[in-house]
């Protein structure tokens, strides 16, 4: 009776022991599945960041020429007209071929 008692024992503590196991294993599954959606969410948010700020460099740009020619339109500086203006429009023509 006392072999049959001692046992069971050893049985119930084998499957405390394998569940308490188990337990862990699917702790760590979820810690390890919140860590995956927190990188992905986080390089989706980085890559808008980086692609919101390409397109504000473009529309800081394209502002400025058009603010150039409007204030060369305004003066009539002869060299505003054609070399300036064509130099401001190839470095914005530049710095989107660098920014992407």
């Amino acid at each position: 009776m006392a072999e049959t008692k001692a046992a069971q024992l050893r049985v119930a503590a084998k499957n405390v022991e394998n569940a308490l196991v188990f337990q862990q294993e699917q702790h760590q599954m979820a810690r390890d599945a919140v860590n995956d959606a927190y990188s992905v969410f986080l390089k989706a948010l980085d890559d808008r960041r980086a692609e919101t700020l390409r397109e504000l460099e473009v529309i800081f740009t394209e502002k400025q020429v058009m603010s150039t020619d409007r204030v060369c339109t305004l003066c009539s500086f002869s060299f505003c007209n054609n070399s300036f203006v064509k130099f401001l429009s190839i470095s914005a023509v530049f710095d989107r071929y660098v920014a992407s």
